[in-house]
């Protein structure tokens, strides 16, 4: 699926993720899964949709577009900057086949009112999920939790 860059691969349900700290303050996260709609991973220190840290992000018209949000509470996850917080991309790039979209972005790993503090070897909550659309509010085609040390 993705060319070889990190220590740490993960593959569940058909998407796959890899991911490298880069230093204590970023984190270079690969996404890829079977849909030409919207990938997505969230991070928490806890199970559960509230509170997650959740990255949105599609291929349209050939320009990716990715979103840093916060989920609220199940079904309501919003922008952070419209929730007064400061965007933690820093990076990001994206490419779409027939089959198959992936997306590759670095993310500010420093703790805030909506961003869990990410470190080398904690555990935490990942939420991975996809849709068929390319519209954020749209629902996914597959969504799973898993627990991984990053």
């Amino acid at each position: 699926m993705l060319s070889s860059i990190s220590a740490y691969t993960f593959v569940k349900n058909g998407m796959e993720i890899r991911w490298k700290f880069l230093s204590n303050k970023q984190l270079e996260i690969r996404l890829s899964a079977p849909t030409n709609g919207w990938l997505a991973i969230g991070f928490n220190t806890k199970s559960g949709l509230k509170g997650t840290n959740l990255i949105m992000a599609a291929i349209k018209n050939g320009e990716v577009e990715i979103e840093d949000h916060y989920i609220i509470a199940a079904g309501d996850h919003q922008k952070v900057e419209d929730l007064g917080g400061k965007n933690h991309l820093l990076e990001f790039s994206g490419t779409e086949s027939l089959t198959e979209t992936k997306i590759i972005f670095t993310l500010n790993t420093q703790a805030d009112n909506h961003h869990h503090q990410l470190k080398a070897g904690h555990e935490y909550f990942i939420l991975l999920a996809y849709s068929r659309s390319d519209d954020f509010d749209h629902h996914s085609t597959m969504r799973t939790e898993v627990k991984l040390k990053l």
